[in-house]
């Protein structure tokens, strides 16, 4: 048994290589072969016809009114030709493609809260064993969504978060400064705002605290 390798050159025109292909384009040859021979007899016959009757006794109303049948004539046989012919080799393939497209998507990053102390807002006073004063303050999301704020603290310490260091015989550790956490949880993104309060209290000893008369304590808020 030899198997056919179809190669550059071989003549697929005849169907050498693809009897099948060839038996069928033959069938649709004769047809369309036989149609369009068909038209241009029908067409021949039309045009002695006109021919005939033009070398007849007719008047001149007549003649002109054969000569504008046998030119719609010729029209409608040419273009029947035309659509007989297209219309039977347009089935035989068409062409497929593919097409690839790329790009990126961006996750997104968390952005830093934002935290304002209002001290001229503040209220109360700082004395030994009092209430004390309380400074309310603000913490503002400025990222596109809702971002979790977990914890938020307050110390005494100036903004770089360096421990406060008070007059000389005040304590330092005589003063208490704690922060209400009522405001935990998720913070609404594009500006979204959560208000808080900061309470600062002075111990009472039982002794002289006297040095921390007038002292202004720094406070110093992170919220995370």
């Amino acid at each position: 048994m030899q198997t056919r390798v179809a190669r550059t050159g071989d003549d697929y025109s005849h169907g050498k290589c693809f009897p099948n292909f060839r038996a069928g384009a033959d069938r649709i040859w004769r047809v369309t072969f036989f149609r369009t021979t068909s038209l241009v007899r029908g067409a021949v016959f039309a045009a002695l016809s006109v021919e005939s009757a033009l070398s007849s006794k007719h008047t001149k109303g007549s003649v002109m009114a054969v000569r504008r049948a046998r030119g719609k004539s010729r029209r409608i046989v040419v273009t029947a030709a035309l659509v007989t012919v297209v219309g039977a080799g347009a089935a035989f393939a068409y062409w497929t493609a593919t097409g690839t497209g790329d790009g990126t998507a961006t996750t997104g990053e968390s952005t830093d809260f934002v935290v304002v102390v209002d001290s001229a807002s503040a209220t109360g006073e700082i004395v030994p064993g009092g209430a004390g004063m309380t400074v309310p303050f603000t913490v503002t999301n400025n990222a596109d969504g809702p971002q979790e704020l977990s914890l938020v603290e307050a110390t005494a310490a100036d903004a770089l978060g360096v421990a406060w260091v008070p007059p000389a015989g005040c304590l330092v550790g005589d003063y208490v400064v704690t922060v209400d956490q009522g405001l935990i949880g998720s913070v609404p993104g594009d500006g979204g705002v959560v208000n808080g309060e900061v309470l600062v209290t002075l111990t009472d000893t039982g002794v002289d605290q006297d040095a921390c008369q007038g002292a202004v304590v720094p406070l110093h808020v992170v919220a995370s």
